[in-house]
């Protein structure tokens, strides 16, 4: 079993199973693409990998504690996971449907972007605390569901 997540698993120093590779494998063929912990266990399902819900919520959190995957709580409160090319990034910034309640990560932010946040963030009223991690969530709906939105 020598898949791409494979060296990223040994890096982190997590264990290299069936269900760790083929679940990192997922998340990377789909950079940037959120999934909640059901969405995650179907596409695992679909793979042939059977993963009890609580192995699967461990799993998960293991990947964000590694640095691995990015997490985001979204309005619904329910977490939803994905795989960043560059996770290190301090500034985020998501798309977060109403209605679906799908996240959407641009691939790159925009540089006046990171300069705002980084604004932001080095506000006096601030400078008391220290950033280690700046996000920006948009809210409205995404273009799928405004086609299926009706006049």
């Amino acid at each position: 079993m020598n898949s791409p997540a494979h060296a990223h698993l040994a890096e982190a120093g997590l264990r290299r199973t069936l269900a760790s590779e083929t679940l990192l494998n997922l998340f990377m063929a789909r950079p940037g693409h959120y999934l909640c912990h059901r969405q995650a266990a179907e596409a695992l399902r679909d793979e042939g990998v059977a993963v009890h819900r609580v192995t699967l919520y461990r799993l998960l959190h293991r990947l964000v504690a590694a640095g691995l995957l990015n997490d985001q709580i979204s309005e619904d409160r329910i977490t939803r996971f994905a795989w960043l090319t560059r996770p290190e990034r301090r500034c985020e910034s998501h798309f977060e449907c109403r209605r679906c309640h799908n996240l959407y990560q641009p691939e790159a932010p925009d540089a006046a972007l990171n300069r705002l946040l980084e604004q932001l963030a080095s506000d006096p009223a601030w400078q008391a605390h220290q950033t280690d991690q700046i996000s920006l969530t948009l809210r409205g709906l995404c273009a799928r569901c405004q086609e299926a939105r009706t006049c």
